[in-house]
């Protein structure tokens, strides 16, 4: 499933010992000096580097480093600039029939204007890539989700409203719907296309489901960006 939930307190830790690393040395630590300064910082030994390298894998699929294959490889991402943040692409949803399955597929970021969307609550956005036109008449802020765009959920929005653009998990597939409680027991998943082959999807409150966040925008994917159509 897409979790991007906030740090926990290990993981800042690890986060900070690399923070303070480079800004001591101008370098990023490696694995074994890594081992060293997060095992003070955490007041324990740390004896295994597969420990330090779960803690950097952590890290990157939360979207707060990036790794490279060199020993000194950790870039801090939040560091880049106080006016952008680096949000994580987590994979592909459908929009047509829930098919492509929920795993998360880190396939790198977007940079966003903090002055747009500010993560306040640490980390609680990430992006995902429209596969599919069944939500082509949707408008966010003007823009419409069309196939091979991205966008931005945020995942405190686990209690949609009626009317909400919805990522929804079911049997494990993930996809992009409108929103709607039929009645207490009865859920409503709909499409909303210029394409009317695409059907609602009708869901028992005790089914298999799970939604994962609200969009919030649409960032457009222009596969020719110099085309002025």
């Amino acid at each position: 499933m897409y979790d991007i939930g906030m740090l926990t307190k290990k993981q800042k830790a690890v986060l900070d010992s690399i923070k303070a690393y480079i800004l001591s040395h101008g370098i990023a630590p490696t694995i074994k000096e890594l081992m060293d300064i997060a095992g003070k910082a955490l007041g324990r030994e740390i004896s295994s580097e597969r420990t330090i390298v779960q803690y950097l894998d952590q890290l990157v699929r939360k979207g707060f480093i990036l790794r490279s294959g060199d020993r000194r490889g950790i870039r801090i991402l939040d560091a880049i600039s106080d006016n952008f943040q680096n949000v994580p692409i987590l994979g592909v949803a459908n929009a047509g029939d829930p098919l492509v399955y929920a795993t998360e597929n880190p396939m790198g970021y977007l940079k966003l204007s903090k002055r747009e969307h500010r993560d306040k609550s640490g980390n609680r956005l990430f992006v995902v890539q429209i596969k599919g036109n069944s939500m082509d008449r949707v408008r966010i802020k003007g823009k419409h989700m069309e196939d091979g765009d991205f966008v931005l959920i945020d995942s405190s929005g686990k209690n949609p409203k009626n009317g909400d653009i919805v990522l929804a998990i079911i049997d494990s597939c993930a996809t992009l719907k409108v929103f709607r409680k039929i009645s207490e027991d009865e859920i409503g998943l709909f499409p909303y296309s210029t394409d009317h082959i695409h059907k609602p999807i009708y869901l028992h409150k005790d089914d298999d489901i799970l939604v994962n966040g609200t969009v919030i925008d649409v960032f457009k994917n222009f596969e020719d960006p110099m085309s002025k159509t």
